[in-house]
């Protein structure tokens, strides 16, 4: 029988500025098994923004990702990555149903991926399909416009 633990290897770190002031770091991290004690590197990458603690103009503070400032390259970091079907939504002019991330030890996958995926309108599905979030699902506005030389017949 054999044991397997996935890690998350440390790639890249870039520090950048949010446009709201606040700093972060863009990690890559590439997926590391430990077959029976041997590394084996597989070429699954991902990136995750880490951000530092931020106080808020009205004193509330938004806490820092534990990791913050502290992955440096080759440092080998519990977690994985994960991937998982969801509800559609666009990347670009592609509509997707998956989403791939990075998953640190101690963290709900399900949750993670849930609040990258809130901004695009999306969430994760379960095994019959069904979202596991609340999410807003939004219509197109449907815009008429009468051509040149028609009657417009509308009421309004």
């Amino acid at each position: 029988m054999s044991n397997v633990q996935s890690f998350l290897e440390v790639q890249n770190v870039e520090t950048d500025t949010a446009k709201d002031g606040r700093k972060f770091q863009k990690v890559t991290f590439r997926l590391i098994k430990f077959l029976n004690d041997r590394p084996v590197k597989t070429t699954q990458t991902r990136s995750r923004n880490l951000w530092e603690a931020n106080e808020l103009p009205d004193g509330r503070v938004i806490k820092a990702d534990a990791l913050f400032g502290e992955c440096t390259t080759g440092m080998l970091v519990d977690g994985t990555i994960m991937t998982y079907n969801t509800t559609p939504y666009k990347i670009g002019e592609n509509t997707v149903n998956t989403w791939t991330g990075v998953v640190f030890n101690g963290e709900n996958g399900i949750t993670v991926a849930n609040n990258q995926l809130k901004n695009q309108n999306a969430c994760v599905v379960d095994e019959h399909g069904q979202p596991t979030a609340n999410v807003k699902v939004s219509t197109p506005k449907i815009q008429s416009a009468v051509a040149a030389g028609a009657e417009d017949d509308s009421e309004f």
